[in-house]
């Protein structure tokens, strides 16, 4: 056999060997699991939350009232690649997808902020990948997520200290007791206020649903107008209730 057949048997020798060990190996395989230029896709995000609450398969995160919602998870590379993270809203009903990138760091974590403006249905899937220079990775998350946009019931006010009924009664600094309570079983706290500003005063309430008492004292004569206002754990408030007496002198 002369020289030139000797090396064109070699050749075709070696194809197959390769060929055998690629069939063998299979697509499966880590060296077949790269990319045509060697690289290896990002891992899937881990630690996805949504408000700081876990999203994760099988569990649901609710949220409420809000300007936006803070969503973060950790990316990672075998490469070190700096990438893209990927989050996914998918209306449960609709189908319509939501998508935000946001840039991430090998082993950080990486953060979006979703507007409650650009998810306006109620029941949403969420999941979160990672892209890098060549290849999107696998999907992590799958959480379901619950928007309430349903304020409160407005409470009503009681007192047999400074009834709503004309008066003069008491006088001022005189406390008296006032029961403020919504009809609606989500209701966590109270706000109420002499100064029609929501927020100047909390009242949380242990039970939800449940009525609070709470004892102020008017702090000055003549009519005084009480704003009270129901909250519930996702930040919804309810329509305001104003409670008129008349205090005396």
């Amino acid at each position: 056999m002369n020289l030139s057949l000797k090396r064109n048997r070699a050749l075709f020798l070696s194809a197959a060997v390769a060929a055998t060990m690629a069939t063998s190996l299979g697509a499966s395989s880590p060296l077949y699991a790269q990319s045509a230029t060697g690289n290896t896709p990002p891992n899937a995000p881990e630690s996805l939350t949504i408000d700081g609450q876990p999203c994760g398969p099988d569990t649901t995160v609710k949220v409420g009232a809000a300007v936006s919602w803070t969503v973060t998870a950790t990316l990672s590379d075998d490469d070190g690649d700096n990438m893209d993270g990927i989050l996914t809203w998918t209306d449960t009903y609709s189908g319509t997808e939501q998508s935000w990138n946001t840039a991430g760091v090998d082993g950080l974590r990486a953060t979006w902020s979703v507007r409650s403006s650009s998810v306006p249905g109620d029941s949403y899937q969420v999941t979160a990948a990672a892209s890098d220079r060549d290849s999107t990775g696998p999907a992590s998350g799958g959480c379901t997520v619950l928007i309430d946009r349903t304020p409160p019931e407005q409470p009503t006010v009681t007192s047999t200290d400074y009834p709503d009924e004309g008066g003069p009664y008491g006088s001022p600094g005189e406390p008296g007791q006032f029961t403020l309570r919504s009809g609606s079983g989500d209701t966590a706290g109270y706000y109420w206020s002499f100064q029609d500003a929501v927020g100047d005063n909390d009242v949380p309430i242990s039970t939800l649903g449940s009525a609070a008492t709470v004892t102020l004292a008017p702090p000055n004569s003549g009519p005084i107008t009480l704003s009270v206002w129901a909250y519930d754990d996702h930040g919804n408030i309810s329509g305001k209730t104003t409670y008129r007496i008349f205090v005396g002198f």
